[in-house]
């Protein structure tokens, strides 16, 4: 072991159960530097050079985002911030999935959230989280995508969701800085208008109906343009 570190700060005792900190993301740069992304319940989470401070502040809060980057030794955080914070005490808050990162150590940090509280940016795809992400009366999630610089700065987020669960599940990154986002929905309308796709509408064949949402699950695959102001191409892919 070449190190071994610890994060966190003091869990918040909810309505059901202890929230502590989960690291679910991990990604390294050329320099060795290593990025952690997760979801924490924690207000005194430890921040540095944050973009917010959205982290669990009360017993209703069930979980906020984090990015975090720790330098070649393990033993300095070069910036951690929220990536968003929590609506619900029963159905969750925001979480990170998965990160890339480029040449440059920008970060592509791709989440989920039910929040709608994630760090957006002007003339992105979909600053906004859509509005009817509904089931019964309580969202089940949308997919975002931020790119952090080096430093820790916002250089965009834009949500990229339909009217239904989105969930995310990998990205990666090109030399270009064409990020491509993978998951799986159950919304039927992306903001993919326009856009080319191998398969431009979901395949219910085989899917048992249900009477308040998609019937199941479709993974899809997206190209987001450098500034993550349009798509390139987005396409449903899937069997019936």
């Amino acid at each position: 072991i070449l190190y071994e570190a610890y994060f966190g700060g003091t869990a918040v005792q909810n309505s059901f159960e202890p929230e502590g900190t989960g690291a679910t993301a991990i990604a390294l740069d050329t320099s060795g530097n290593v990025y952690l992304g997760g979801y924490t319940g924690e207000s005194d989470f430890p921040e540095v050079k944050p973009l917010n401070a959205n982290f669990c502040n009360n017993d209703s809060c069930y979980g906020a985002g984090f990015m975090l980057k720790l330098d070649l030794s393990g033993s300095t955080i070069l910036y951690s911030t929220s990536t968003g914070g929590s609506a619900s005490a029963v159905y969750g808050g925001t979480g990170v999935t998965a990160i890339a990162v480029d040449g440059q150590q920008n970060a592509y940090v791709l989440g989920s959230t039910i929040a709608g509280a994630v760090p957006t940016t002007n003339g992105v795809l979909q600053p906004q989280a859509p509005a009817a992400c509904t089931f019964g009366s309580i969202c089940l999630g949308d997919i975002f995508v931020l790119k952090l610089a080096p430093t820790g700065q916002l250089v965009y987020g834009t949500y990229l969701s339909g009217s239904l669960q989105d969930s995310p599940a990998g990205i990666a990154v090109d030399a270009s800085g064409n990020a491509f986002v993978t998951g799986y929905t159950l919304s039927p309308d992306f903001p993919s208008q326009g856009i080319p796709g191998y398969q431009r509408q979901l395949n219910e064949q085989g899917c048992p109906p249900t009477s308040e949402a998609g019937s199941c699950y479709h993974a899809f695959v997206a190209k987001l343009n450098p500034a993550a102001s349009s798509l390139l191409y987005f396409t449903y892919l899937e069997g019936s």
